[in-house]
């Protein structure tokens, strides 16, 4: 069944907006942050409640107002965030439809209402208010302002008279109204007014508070295409930023820092590999492996360049860049690379980085197979420096390994990791089926390794045995 309000809209603005940082950097668009994220979170909600109506209501009394409160969120916010962003977008959009929901049901109120206050007139047409108008009108009688609804500064709504107060008693039920044959669904409530005696009984179509609520969300494209433009231009000025190729590789590097600023993005990795072309050697034995990572590294800032210059780099990962900064390994076990992450995470400066264990892993690293490449002095030498021969100790066992040599300490790693998790699996005892990341998995719990869980994706269909 089709959806009343369609969730994409909101989530291809929010997906745009995502896709960005100009909006929290640049400081014209910073400006916009806070409401961008509040109308996006609480249109999501409202929509996701709003859908859930069908043509009537089980509770009219109060279920009506509620839908009112969510319908009034999704119209606001549409038309604060485009008035905000553009305030000339809005009255473009609707230019020609100011009258399209909601007219026929003003022009049944305003004859009924005449009728009511004894006024003949043949100007019923020309008082027809425009849309948003007599929206706010049925808000505010019905749940906003159900006891004051003053004309006052309201001065659009023509179709009172001047001076009258309305107020509200109670929402009336489902009625079932025969329209071209067919059976639609009426909602109204019942009207005081100081200009006449007698009860109004009012309803309306339930399609057009909801065709009437649509057309507003939608108008949320809009501003999607308006944050689109805003990158699109952003991404004009940045394509044109050229690197000087005939600099040094380190000048190079300094030239893509200064542009991926201006981008709002990320240049640890940049900053890193400057540090590392420029790192001394405290041990001499490493000069010649340290070469051979730097030229490697050497090589991929060409490619760099070129992903800058074209923006092509936008959501790939990884780019030959990114891995010569962090190279990998096609067989290794798994505690290799956890002593590399923990000398990657742990040794840098900061109040919440743990030292003294980043060096301890830096030296069990090095023992258990650095040594096979490059000499590490895990207590002495620098943070890059032990980054650096980290790095070029990878990438000399990742050569190797495309020769068909692995070092022993991996095999004998990657030996022991099959080992266990043979043992595992025969250790296993079905406990639950669950979710696990979207995907239907089985979890088992081991009796001789009492405090590991182990899991298994499973198809659909497969026996929870």
């Amino acid at each position: 069944m089709t959806k009343f309000l369609d969730p994409q809209v909101i989530t291809n603005f929010r997906e745009v907006i995502n896709s960005s940082p100009i909006f929290t950097h640049r400081k014209k668009l910073a400006e916009h942050w806070n409401l961008i994220c509040a109308v996006m979170d609480r249109l999501e909600d409202s929509v996701v409640y709003l859908n859930k109506f069908g043509s009537t209501f089980k509770h009219p009394e109060y279920e009506l107002i509620n839908f009112f409160a969510f319908a009034d969120t999704v119209v606001t916010a549409v038309q604060a965030l485009l008035a905000k962003l553009d305030d000339t977008i809005y009255k473009k959009a609707i230019k020609g439809k100011e009258k399209e929901h909601w007219a026929t049901t003003a022009e049944s109120f305003i004859v009924q209402h005449d009728e009511k206050i004894g006024r003949i007139t043949d100007d019923v047409a020309e008082r027809i208010p425009a849309d948003d108008v007599f929206y706010k009108y049925l808000r505010s009688i019905l749940a906003a302002h159900p006891f004051e609804t003053t004309k006052g500064d309201r001065a659009d709504r023509t179709f009172l008279e001047d001076g009258e107060i309305n107020y509200s008693p109670y929402v009336m039920k489902n009625s079932q109204v025969a329209v071209n044959a067919k059976s639609e669904t009426h909602l109204g409530l019942a009207i005081y007014s100081n200009k006449f005696d007698m009860s109004l009984f009012f309803t309306f179509p339930f399609s057009a508070l909801k065709n009437y609520i649509n057309s507003r969300y939608v108008l949320l494209n809009y501003a999607t295409e308006w944050a689109k433009k805003k990158i699109s231009d952003a991404k004009s000025g940045w394509k044109s930023q050229k690197i000087d190729r005939s600099k040094s590789p380190t000048e190079q590097l300094k030239q893509i820092i200064d542009i991926l600023e201006r981008r709002y993005m990320p240049t640890h990795q940049e900053i890193e590999a400057i540090e590392y072309l420029n790192c001394d050697l405290t041990d001499k034995r490493n000069k010649d492996a340290v070469e051979k990572y730097r030229a490697y590294l050497v090589s991929t800032i060409s490619c760099r360049c070129n992903e800058i210059e074209n923006y092509e780099n936008e959501y790939s990962y990884p780019t030959s860049f990114d891995v010569a900064m962090y190279p990998r390994l096609k067989i290794q076990g798994n505690g290799l690379d956890y002593y590399r992450q923990k000398v990657f995470n742990e040794l840098n400066d900061g109040p919440r980085n743990d030292v003294v264990y980043g060096r301890m892993m830096a030296g069990v690293f090095a023992k258990d197979f650095a040594k096979n490449h490059v000499h590490i002095d895990a207590e002495n030498m620098s943070f890059t420096e032990i980054k650096l021969l980290t790095n070029t100790a990878y990438y000399l066992e990742n050569e190797n390994q495309q020769k068909g040599i692995v070092s022993p300490e991996i095999l004998k790693e990657v030996a022991a990791d099959e080992k266990r998790k043979q043992e595992l699996e025969e250790d296993r005892v079905f406990e639950k089926t669950g979710n696990f990341g979207g995907k239907k998995v089985n979890w088992y719990k081991h009796t001789k390794h009492p405090g590991i869980t182990t899991m298994e994706i499973v198809d659909d269909t497969s026996d929870n045995q």
